[in-house]
């Protein structure tokens, strides 16, 4: 249906993502914006001195589409220097803009000096951030070992001088707090946390039923002392 109907059956691709803006970015585009401009200027009057005044509008008004509109002010005093204005002022004109183009290229140098600086502040910092992350998840293992640990022993003991019953719960639970940082960074995690919250109701259900067994094997005890 869909072949006869002439759709197409294939997805069209997707827009590419926007490219989020940086001080890089900016900066590549508005040297590419400055260097558009002074081409078409350039080209321009060259053309001019050619006689071609039709090819001097067309790169003037490329030139004038990559630049913002000016205020009626500026428009002003730019009509007012061409009705007027001699070649000294022209020339004092063109020294000023000079200037001010060479200024502004020193401050974006030094803008992006101290921006490169501040990025690698900011990397060493979070370099340094890492590290201490990977430090506390070291002492955290480090403090579920050493309760693990020390479970581990008291179990033991529990095992030689008590009894099984209560040194094998302390040796497993001593044995999983150990486990327990290795338990979580593993990709498992669901099915051993799973697996072992099991194993832990089916050892309380079994001490459970084993201290009701132990009470009504000791009643009749009682009651024989008793006669």
């Amino acid at each position: 249906m869909v072949a006869l109907s002439g759709c197409s059956t294939s997805t069209p691709d997707a827009a590419p993502a926007p490219r989020a803006a940086t001080l890089d970015t900016v900066g590549i585009d508005l040297d590419q914006i400055d260097t558009a401009v002074s081409a078409s200027v350039q080209v321009a009057r060259e053309m001019n001195k050619a006689g071609r005044a039709d090819k001097v509008e067309s790169e003037l008004s490329v030139a004038a589409a990559n630049l913002p509109q000016p205020d009626t002010d500026a428009v002003s005093v730019a009509r007012a220097r061409a009705d007027q204005a001699t070649s000294a002022e022209y020339e004092a004109q063109r020294q000023k803009a000079q200037a001010k183009a060479a200024k502004l290229e020193r401050e974006w140098a030094e803008l992006e000096k101290q921006v490169l600086e501040n990025r690698k502040v900011l990397e060493g910092k979070d370099a340094q951030i890492k590290e201490l992350k990977l430090q506390i998840d070291e002492n955290k293992k480090d403090i579920w070992s050493i309760t693990g640990a020390g479970l581990i022993v008291i179990g033991g003991l529990a095992m030689g001088f008590v009894s099984w019953k209560v040194g094998a719960p302390l040796l497993l639970a001593g044995a999983f707090c150990a486990a327990i940082p290795y338990l979580i960074d593993s990709p498992a995690f669901v099915w051993t946390g799973g697996i072992t919250l099991v194993a832990c109701c089916g050892i309380f259900i079994w001490w459970v039923f084993d201290k009701a067994r132990d009470n009504i094997n000791e009643t009749p005890k009682e009651e024989i002392q008793n006669r």
